[in-house]
């Protein structure tokens, strides 16, 4: 049995996607997490999935609690920060389900991703959050190697640069090893004391390297993973401009990121009138 996965932070952008859902059946459950630490809980009415789900992400965070083995800074780390849930979020579906579509709340679904799951993983290539090969700085070097170490993986930052994923979205399969790897994730002391240094935009990046490192993993095991195709999944990054149009989407992906942080609401305003499937 297969789902999709939408993690929910923004109850509004959550909306716009689900007004947008494809109106044919999709043989899929949907499983909605709702981060309850930030908003309270809100239930849409789709009735082209096999069944939806409803989930507090205090209850997925209860259940990485109980399910590692973690140190007194491992659990201060889970119960602290936000991106806590976005790495739980996959052992915990992994128990019910084969494969997964994992999605950010703020992507579209705007054809039916039945054809994806005939594939076990996959990425989206985005080009970010590189590591600088010539950086003295310590820290930063620091955290890439204690990434290798969680993973027991060895690889250079110049082969780690050549692709660097969007965690945003993405196919996974069950994989018994994954919750190992959180665990070293979360006891890591070096992450911990990222966690605990000033430099807090690291924070936001912990979990997407978190997801590229374990690709690179999943490379190094031989496991059939490959990219999402440019009619599979879009990426938007750009700021937000009043003479948008259709224009600039020539033909419509089955899934859309809206990534832009600067007037993100424009793009879903402007989708939720323009775009008709």
């Amino acid at each position: 049995m297969n789902s999709i996965c939408i993690l929910s932070n923004n109850q509004m952008i959550t909306n716009y996607v689900v007004r947008k859902l494809p109106k044919e059946k999709i043989n899929l459950d949907l499983v909605i997490i709702n981060d309850n630490r930030i908003s309270k809980r809100i239930k849409w009415n789709t009735e082209i999935f096999n069944k939806v789900r409803y989930l507090e992400g205090s209850r997925v965070m209860k259940w990485g609690l109980e399910n590692m083995n973690l140190t007194t800074k491992g659990e201060y780390i889970l119960k602290k920060h936000i991106f806590s849930i976005k790495l739980l979020m996959i052992p915990f579906l992994q128990m019910h389900y084969d494969t997964t579509l994992f999605l950010d709340d703020d992507i579209y679904i705007f054809k039916n991703p039945i054809d994806l799951f005939k594939s076990n993983y996959i990425f989206f290539n985005e080009g970010f959050n590189k590591f600088d090969e010539k950086e003295k700085n310590e820290k930063s070097t620091a955290l890439y190697y204690a990434y290798l170490d969680i993973f027991d993986l060895k690889l250079s930052i110049k082969e780690y640069n050549k692709l660097t994923i969007n965690a945003g979205q993405m196919i996974l399969s069950k994989d018994k090893n994954f919750l190992k790897y959180l665990e070293n994730f979360f006891n890591n002391e070096i992450i911990f004391r990222v966690m605990m240094g000033r430099a807090k935009w690291r924070i936001f990046f912990l979990e997407q390297f978190f997801k590229n490192f374990y690709y690179y993993k999943l490379k190094e095991r031989n496991k059939k993973i490959r990219l999402f195709t440019s009619d599979e999944a879009k990426f938007i990054v750009s700021k937000w401009k009043e003479d948008f149009g259709n224009s600039k989407m020539k033909k419509v992906p089955i899934l859309l990121h809206i990534g832009t942080q600067s007037s993100k609401l424009n793009y879903f305003e402007h989708f939720d009138k323009t775009i008709c499937l």
